[in-house]
């Protein structure tokens, strides 16, 4: 087999591929055998191939590199649905791609990088792909949106798995977002790119989906040329849905906007999540009835602490509206499966009465709980955050709110959970 160095080297005897690094050389990665049939895709010319090239046609086998396709849709065609299949699109590939459908089920699509960049794909739908088939894996694919287009990928199906792609916005003109979930999805180590404010959102939560997000980085050029609305809008969700919204990083939210925003009857849990250069006095997570802790931001120009303090912490509860000086939930843990430290802040600065923060333990498994402390607090002007430090707990907690005279309205109390 010839060697150069910085190009793709394929072996014929085995279905594998190399990259043999510029400096070093000698670098090799072979792929795992799929359960089904391995397709290739490859429509760049510049590889040199052990065993004769066919060079890239859709009319190949696609069954080695030797043979390799030249689109992802005559790939996909070969797919037999539910039997394990692997589409390997090769380094260098780059294609704007007619496929709108994957209905198939039980099969993946990995891209091969050369070090240097993912293989890319801009879909020419409208709509972009709809990804409605079962157990669907995607990775290591360069995703940018064709101009007008209303996203790139919806994720409709049953276990939809995307790792480790970049999905660039604004590139061609923009795409309103660049995953819509409306199924069963896991978005992990992903990187998203705004590159304009002609984009709206990086992932919209749609119907009745359940969501599992986590280790991505959301990254806007700056807070102009960024996503024009929440980066994570899962405002469209309805009741009963769970969300997982874990360890992800954002950096430059639009000025004006939070990073991420919940329907207030979302339920999941929004967690160890980062915000970067956020704008001074716009709270950067709205998380709807969903558990959150752990979450941090920081403010541009500010350091941590005076972030928070300016932007009344990161988690939000919304009290009900008083009929009189009834007493409200803002907060409640459940049993967790081993001892936890909880501190508790409670921002109390939208309220226009004086009222009193109690804090309820359960003192063990049963089902009693007690009164543990209680706050008075003053409506008197300026920021109020009330810190109650729970302590070690392996029991049920929950901290209310009562108003001394009736708000008369709604009023919005964000709460942040510390827990080590």
């Amino acid at each position: 087999m010839g060697l150069n160095s910085g190009v793709t080297v394929f072996d014929s005897n085995v279905q594998a591929w190399s990259y043999i690094p510029e400096q070093n050389g000698g670098g090799s990665i072979k792929d795992f055998p799929p359960s089904g049939t391995a397709f290739y895709v490859g429509n760049s010319t510049s590889y040199i191939i052990d065993g004769g090239d066919a060079g890239p046609s859709d009319g190949n086998t696609g069954l080695s590199p030797q043979q390799r396709l030249s689109t992802l849709e005559a790939a996909y065609n070969k797919v037999v649905s539910g039997r394990g299949d692997v589409i390997y699109v090769l380094p260098g590939h780059s294609e704007t791609s007619a496929l709108a459908t994957m209905s198939k089920n039980n099969f993946s699509i990995v891209g091969k990088s050369n070090a240097l960049t993912n293989p890319a794909i801009v879909f020419s739908g409208s709509t972009g792909c709809t990804v409605s088939g079962n157990g669907i894996q995607i990775s290591g694919i360069a995703f940018s949106g064709l101009s007008g287009a209303t996203r790139i990928l919806n994720c409709s199906g049953a276990s939809v798995e995307l790792y480790n792609n970049l999905f660039i916005q604004g590139t061609n003109g923009g795409t309103a977002a660049a995953v819509v979930v409306s199924g069963n999805c896991t978005i992990a180590n992903n990187k998203f790119l705004a590159t304009s404010d002609t984009v709206t959102s990086a992932i919209v939560f749609s119907g009745a989906p359940f969501g599992y997000i986590y280790n991505n980085e959301f990254r806007g050029t700056n807070t102009s040329s960024t996503w024009s609305s929440y980066i994570i809008d899962g405002t469209g969700v309805i009741a009963g849905v769970t969300i997982d919204i874990n360890s992800n990083l954002f950096i430059n939210p639009q000025a004006s906007t939070p990073a991420l925003a919940m329907a207030t009857n979302a339920s999941g849990t929004i967690a160890n999540n980062y915000a970067d250069n956020v704008t001074n006095g716009i709270r950067p997570y709205i998380i709807g009835s969903a558990l959150g802790y752990n979450n941090a931001f920081s403010v541009t120009g500010q350091d941590d602490r005076a972030a928070i303090n300016a932007n009344k912490y990161n988690n939000t509860s919304v009290l009900q509206s008083y009929a009189g000086t009834g007493e409200a939930n803002v907060l409640s843990i459940v049993d967790q499966n081993f001892p936890t430290n909880y501190t508790v802040y409670v921002d109390t600065s939208n309220m226009t009465q004086d009222g009193t923060i109690r804090l309820y333990k359960k003192l063990d498994s049963g089902s009693g709980e007690e009164l543990a402390a209680e706050y008075g607090v003053s409506a008197a002007g300026g920021i109020k955050i009330t810190a109650i430090y729970v302590g070690v707990t392996e029991y049920s907690f929950r901290v209310s709110y009562e108003a001394t005279v009736a708000e008369g309205a709604s009023r919005v109390v964000p709460v942040q959970v510390v827990r080590d």
